[in-house]
């Protein structure tokens, strides 16, 4: 009698044993709940509801747009404390999500009707309107698109530039050609301009921007691709070598697309754009780990993916810093002939919950403790013009005689 009691007690135990380990096994492979979906606790700023957290850093980005001053204090302020609360990373140190979120609140949705638009834009930049033509092959997603800017040839317009090289241009493609001027390859940041206006106007992908130059064109799409690197994800011309420019050196991190004038340019470009040269996606890199940014007597580019030149040294014609970021929340950068410099700084690039260490030109050194700031993402956005560009975190550097 006593066997079979506790013959029966051991069956139990058993059972419970086999149903606490498959509820254990169960929670174990349970995903855990991204923290953006999570819902919110305690008193929140950014709208009348707001269930999530995502939903609440959306709501408060958009005030700070309209020009309510305190809304990124509020908004850092709950940051900070959501993660005291849950004990989990910073909110800001997710760089894709704060991403997507500046999309939504400064980014815009769709594009204009498929065919050729010529527009005069009233730049605050330019004592004259800035004229550009954009072709939109067909009718596009609401969601960010790739973007191929196309330097015509000098005495080329615009509209006439895209009939001629961009004939056949298929769904789900935009390609923008700036008008020309004949400081263009002295100055060529004149033609971001219309780059610019676009991306306030139209869903324009920052990370999938290609620049393309042919015959007379390729010339100047090289110095600007040069100059201002880390604004392309790719360079596309129509010759086999790189045309002499200056600053050649900088091209060396771009992908680049060498066609003909006698094949299919639009089927060429388009599978290099969906493809790459090893299967993926062309893309931007906007946070890479070693920089090595040659500046030319011109000054045209004060940024560098995540580097920021504020005073080049006097008497000095060209410029050039280096950096690369080491294990152990290291960063080393040597300069020549920069005075002042800033150091653009997310967690995608270093630990921000770590102290930060700087080696200036191989003696320096410079430690700070990182503090996150979604005030400072939002200034370089907007001083940049780049919705890419999250950097919660930066370091001014003056660099010693």
């Amino acid at each position: 009698m006593v066997a079979r009691a506790v013959a029966c007690i051991l069956v139990v135990l058993a059972i419970g044993g086999a149903f606490l380990l498959q509820a254990g096994l169960r929670e174990e492979v349970t995903p855990e709940e991204p923290v953006w979906a999570r819902p919110l606790t305690g008193p929140w700023d950014g709208s009348a509801d707001a269930p999530s957290l995502r939903e609440g850093c959306v709501g408060l980005l958009r005030r700070a747009k309209e020009g309510e001053s305190v809304a990124l204090g509020r908004l850092d302020r709950r940051l900070h404390a959501v993660a005291r609360e849950r004990d989990a990373a910073h909110p800001l140190a997710h760089v894709e999500a704060w991403r997507d979120m500046l999309r939504e609140v400064w980014g815009t949705e769709g594009w204009p009707e498929p065919g050729i638009h010529t527009i005069d834009w009233e730049s605050p930049f330019q004592p004259r309107p800035v004229r550009f033509a954009i072709l939109v092959g067909g009718r596009l997603p609401r969601r960010p698109f790739a973007l191929v800017l196309s330097i015509p040839e000098p005495g080329e317009g615009p509209a006439g530039h895209l009939y001629r090289r961009w004939t056949g241009v298929g769904d789900d493609h935009v390609v923008l050609a700036p008008e020309r001027t004949p400081d263009d390859e002295s100055r060529p940041g004149r033609l971001l301009l219309p780059l610019r206006n676009a991306r306030e106007r139209w869903a324009v992908d920052d990370d999938r921007i290609v620049v393309a130059g042919f015959g007379k064109g390729a010339a100047v799409a090289a110095r600007l691709a040069s100059v201002f690197a880390d604004r392309f994800a790719g360079v596309v011309l129509d010759t086999p070598d790189v045309p002499s420019v200056p600053l050649a050196e900088n091209l060396s991190s771009l992908p680049l697309l060498e066609v003909s004038g006698d094949e299919a340019l639009f089927s060429r470009v388009s599978t290099w754009l969906a493809r790459g040269a090893r299967g993926r996606p062309i893309a931007r890199n906007l946070f890479p780990r070693r920089i090595d940014w040659r500046i030319g007597p011109d000054g045209a580019a004060s940024r560098a993916w995540w580097l920021l030149v504020s005073r080049r040294r006097s008497g000095t014609e060209t410029g050039r810093i280096r950096a690369e970021i080491r294990p152990d929340n290291r960063i080393h950068i040597d300069t020549e002939g920069v005075r002042r410099f800033r150091v653009l700084l997310n967690d995608r690039l270093v630990d921000l919950d770590r102290p930060v260490i700087l080696r200036v030109n191989g003696d320096r050194v410079i430690s700070r403790v990182p503090t996150r700031s979604s005030r400072r993402v939002v200034d370089a956005v907007e001083m940049l013009g780049d919705l890419s560009a999250v950097f919660p975190e930066s370091i001014d550097v003056e660099v010693a005689d």
